[in-house]
C-alpha cells in the first residue's frame, strides 16, 4: 500500500529518534568507546557515527532517484534516511563547539530538530482514511470513554506547569542549581511553565460553559510545553528528559481523543435538531389577527 507524504514523514521522525535513543543507549552502556581508537600510530583516528548517518542519507537520496517506488520511498527513504538523520544530528555538539559529544545544549538542539520535524508533519495534508489511523483513532476513543483516566490526565496537565515551577524554586531554595551552567535553559524553561500554568488556568475556567474549547486551551498548553518547554528540560537534565516527554505524548493523544469525542456528540446533537427556533416559534405564537381569537360570543337577541 502506497504511503501518504505525511505517514512517511511520521515514519522518518520515528526512525530519527529511535536512532538517536537507541546510539546514546549504546554508547552509554558500553562506556563511549572510539570506533578506530587505539594506542599505536593510529590512535588518533575515530569514525564517528556521523558518517554512517551520513552514507545512510547517501543511501536513501541515491535510492529514492533511481527507484521511485512506492516500496523504495517507505524502506530507503522514510525509514534509512530518518535513522541517518538521527545518526548526524546526534553528534550535532561537535558541530558547534569545541566541547564536543558532551555539549549539553546538543540535546534541546536535537530535540527541536525533531519537534519542527514533526510540527511540519501534523500539518501536512495527507488521506484521513488510512487502516492504521483508524486502528489509533479507535484505540484513542476506547481509551478516552473511561472517565477516570481523562479526569487524571486532565488534572496531571493543569499541574504540571505548577509542578515545574515548584521544583525550580525548591532547588533554588535548596543550593541545588547553585553549580548550574545552564542558567538560561533555566529561565526558559520556567517561562514556558509559566505560560502553560496561564493557559491551563484558563481552561479550568471555562471547563463548566464550554468543555470543547476548555480541551482545546489545555491541549495548547500541552503543545506549548512539548514544542518549546522540553526542549529546555532537555538541555538541563539531557536525555533523562525522556520520560516526562513520553508522558506528555500520552496526554496529547489522550486530551485530543476526547476533544474529537465531545466535537462528534456535539456535531450528532446539530443533526437531530437542525431548526430549533422555528419549531419554538410555531408553538409560542399564533397570529393575533386570526379568526380563532376574532371571533366573539354570540348574544341572545331580546324579543
Amino acid at each position: 500500500m502506497t504511503k501518504s507524504p505525511r505517514t512517511l514523514l511520521k515514519i522518518f521522525v520515528l526512525a530519527g529518534v529511535t536512532a538517536v535513543l537507541a546510539t546514546r543507549a549504546f554508547l552509554a552502556l558500553t562506556g563511549y568507546p572510539k570506533l578506530g581508537g587505539g594506542t599505536g600510530p593510529g590512535s588518533h583516528l575515530h569514525i564517528a557515527h556521523m558518517l554512517w548517518g551520513g552514507l545512510l542519507m547517501l543511501v536513501a537520496l541515491v535510492s529514492l532517484l533511481l527507484v521511485p517506488t512506492a516500496r523504495v520511498r517507505l524502506w530507503g527513504g522514510a525509514v534509512a534516511g530518518g535513522a541517518g538523520f538521527g545518526l548526524f544530528i546526534d553528534e550535532v555538539g561537535k558541530l558547534v563547539t569545541d566541547i564536543g559529544y558532551f555539549y549539553r545544549p546538543a540535546a534541546g538542539i536535537i530535540y527541536l530538530s525533531f519537534a519542527a520535524l514533526a510540527a511540519l508533519a501534523w500539518h501536512t495534508d495527507g488521506p484521513t482514511g488510512t487502516p492504521t489511523r483508524h486502528t489509533l483513532r479507535a484505540a484513542a476513543d476506547r481509551v478516552a470513554r473511561s472517565r477516570p483516566l481523562i479526569a487524571a490526565v486532565i488534572a496531571y496537565t493543569a499541574a504540571h506547569g505548577c509542578l515545574l515551577l515548584g521544583g525550580i524554586a525548591a532547588e533554588a531554595a535548596a543550593g541545588d542549581l547553585a553549580g548550574e551552567r545552564e542558567w538560561g535553559a533555566v529561565s526558559a524553561a520556567a517561562g514556558c511553565a509559566a505560560a502553560t500554568v496561564a493557559l491551563s488556568t484558563r481552561g479550568l475556567l471555562l471547563w463548566r460553559r464550554d468543555r470543547p474549547a476548555a480541551l482545546r486551551v489545555l491541549r495548547a498548553s500541552l503543545l506549548v510545553d512539548l514544542l518549546l518547554g522540553q526542549a529546555f528540560l532537555f538541555v538541563i537534565n539531557q536525555f533523562s528528559a525522556v520520560t516526562g516527554w513520553a508522558i506528555g505524548l500520552v496526554q496529547l493523544w489522550v486530551l485530543s481523543a476526547e476533544l474529537r469525542l465531545l466535537d462528534a456528540t456535539t456535531e450528532r446533537r446539530g443533526h437531530r435538531d437542525p431548526r430549533p427556533q422555528n419549531r419554538l416559534a410555531c408553538a409560542e405564537t399564533t397570529p393575533a389577527d386570526s379568526p380563532a381569537q376574532l371571533r366573539q360570543p354570540e348574544r341572545p337577541v331580546a324579543n
